[in-house]
This record gives structure tokens, C-alpha cells and sequence, in this order.
């Protein structure tokens, strides 16, 4: 069993709330333990690359172009192919081919703060939990990093297992062997959980794993509410 000391905290104030390729400066031992944030599913934005270079943010919709039901059903949906692990995205024949990808700007934080960045206070996302930690001394690509990914795929995914793990031995690195501090969403919770069942020693480098209103034993709620 993972090592990490697991505190759930149900914070029912955030709402729902990754992955590129960064790195961090020169190896440092850090003021502070680095934190990263682990969002839950809906909580990365999502920008559909097309063929061309164009970027059409896809999740959360971009009002600027067209019905936002209509750019999740184009883009968004999709058939889950057991071969690849990855989605298919079900769109009408003749359309543009695109990739989704997931923005790792800002360290990783700029897809989780907010869901929309043309109004942030609309969809704040992790961005009052991200404005605390930089209230309490924490600094944006020194010791406040995000984990952005793309939410549709399964939890099992290899390379999401794969690529959590070595940005949380990055930050460990980067910051000379400290422990890292994870704070992780919803079913972000359950990405972190699956990853420490089949890692390689990366519990090890977690000192703290906060956990904010997480379905440890699954939502059956949803069943009758829904």
C-alpha cells in the first residue's frame, strides 16, 4: 500500500476541476516542499490542434465559436479504442482531422486555474486553491506546479501512470531530493491512487497527499440522483 499519508478533505466550494513536456531550472533545495495539483475529471482544458497549426479550445468551450454543445459532441465525445487506450472522436465525414491535447503552460497550472480564460471568475477551477498556496509563500514553477491531463482517458492508462510519476520525480530533482506535497480532486484522487499501486518507488518521494472531496469507495449517489 502507498506510503503517503492520505487526508481527505471535502471542500464543496471548488468546482469540478495534464499532459505536456516541462522542466524545471537547475537542481535547488527548495524553501519550500513543492506541491502539485492533480485536477479531477472535466477539470483540464482541452484544446482541439488541427492540421494546419489552428487551436480551438474545446473544453471548457470557447463562446467565441460556436455552441458549446454542439464543440462537445464534434470534439469532445469519442469511441474508446481497447487497442490504443486512447479516443476516437466521432465526427462527421469530410471534417478537419485534429489531435486534443492538453496546454501545460504556466508549469502546468494555466489548464487548471481556470476552465475559461477569457472569463476566470466564471470557472475558477483549482484557482482559489492555487491563489492560497501562493498566498503562504509558494511560487509558480519553483514550488507550485500542476498536473493537467486529458480526463476522458481510463484511470488504468499506462501513460498517464507513466507521466505523473516522472513529473512528481521532477519536482523531487528539482528541488533535491525533497518530498513532494500532492493535492488531488475528485477522481484526480483516483489517478494518483491507480499510479502508487503500480509505481516504482514514487510513494517514496510523496510526503503529504491531500485529497479534497475524492469517491474513494465510488458515487453511488449519482445512481438515484441523476
Amino acid at each position: 500500500a502507498p506510503s503517503a499519508a492520505v487526508v481527505t478533505v471535502v471542500w464543496g466550494v471548488l468546482y469540478l476541476c495534464g499532459v505536456g513536456v516541462w522542466a524545471t531550472s537547475a537542481t535547488t533545495m527548495c524553501d519550500l516542499h513543492p506541491v502539485l495539483f492533480v485536477p479531477g475529471v472535466y477539470g483540464s482544458i482541452l484544446q482541439a490542434e488541427f492540421e494546419g497549426g489552428d487551436v480551438l479550445r474545446v473544453w471548457h468551450h470557447d463562446s467565441a465559436h460556436g455552441d458549446p454543445a454542439e464543440l462537445f459532441r464534434r470534439y469532445v465525445w469519442g469511441v474508446y479504442n481497447t487497442s490504443t487506450a486512447l479516443l476516437q472522436p466521432v465526427v462527421p465525414l469530410g471534417s478537419p482531422s485534429f489531435t486534443i491535447v492538453v496546454p501545460d503552460d504556466d508549469y502546468g497550472l494555466y489548464a487548471i486555474e481556470t476552465l475559461d480564460p477569457d472569463h476566470p471568475d466564471l470557472l475558477p477551477s483549482m484557482g482559489p486553491l492555487i491563489r492560497h498556496f501562493e498566498n503562504v509563500g509558494h511560487i509558480r514553477g519553483e514550488t507550485l506546479f500542476g498536473f493537467p491531463y486529458d480526463w476522458r482517458l481510463s484511470l488504468n492508462n499506462p501513460s498517464l501512470h507513466a507521466s505523473l510519476a516522472s513529473r512528481i520525480r521532477t519536482l523531487s530533482t528539482a528541488c533535491g531530493g525533497m518530498s513532494v506535497d500532492v493535492v488531488s480532486h475528485q477522481t484526480g484522487t483516483l489517478l494518483v491512487r491507480a499510479m502508487l499501486l503500480r509505481s516504482t518507488g514514487e510513494a517514496t518521494l510523496i510526503r503529504n497527499w491531500i485529497s479534497v472531496g475524492a469517491p474513494h469507495r465510488g458515487a453511488p449517489g449519482v445512481a438515484f440522483t441523476a
